[in-house]
């Protein structure tokens, strides 16, 4: 089957692409809620995953991820926190916490905290307003490098600029010259389509040509 993407709607591009371009890694990812935004909300944190991420650059090292309206066209809460705030941290999930990734997706009303639904436990990091969820074994702090919604689209793209990572002393095999981490140990989340979810599976080695 041929698909000429000219000729379909953008819900069905959508559900095409989500179950043919797999598997994508997941930004689990925590902003503060604004009180420009929401007074009465201020300090509580919005948490959500978005799985159209990736990184773009290590120079300076930034990642990307998409994020879409709300069924009303409103921005999404984490969109709005980010033009608001500017930081925000990604964290890397692993296949145990499947079940809080999922239900952080639901759509609440702004400042109605994902993480009063879920057991999860904040940490605190030096120098940066926004904690870190603790059972993550991954975490990026980042600050806003760019917003840039897409022409005659719903999505809006923001790039982050990483300016520190938490990485779980378990995860790391070498630090001599440059981290060497182990894949299984992250066992990370990955999305595929609809409500399917999957861990990386093997890991297999292939040395680079000269």
């Amino acid at each position: 089957m041929l698909v000429d993407f000219a000729s379909v709607s953008s819900s069905s591009a959508y559900h095409m692409m989500i179950q043919t371009i797999i598997p994508r890694p997941i930004a689990w990812v925590l902003t503060t809620n604004q009180a420009s935004t929401e007074p009465s909300s201020a300090g509580s944190f919005n948490l959500a995953p978005f799985s159209y991420f990736t990184p773009v650059s290590s120079s300076p090292p930034v990642v990307l991820f998409s994020v879409g309206q709300k069924p009303d066209g409103s921005p999404k809460d984490t969109l709005a926190n980010i033009e608001a705030g500017s930081e925000f941290v990604v964290h890397i999930a692993s296949t145990d916490l499947a079940s809080q990734v999922n239900t952080s997706s639901a759509g609440l009303a702004y400042g109605h905290s994902e993480l009063d639904e879920l057991d999860l436990e904040l940490v605190d990091v030096a120098g940066w307003d926004t904690p870190r969820i603790d059972a993550a074994k991954i975490a990026f702090n980042c600050r806003r490098f760019d917003v840039s919604p897409l022409p005659n689209s719903v999505q809006t793209l923001v790039m982050g600029q990483i300016t520190a990572a938490f990485i779980d002393d378990e995860l790391i095999t070498d630090d001599t010259k440059h981290l060497e981490i182990d894949a299984s140990k992250i066992d990370p989340l990955a999305r595929l389509g609809g409500a399917n979810y999957a861990p990386i599976g093997p890991v297999f080695t292939i040395p680079r040509p000269v």
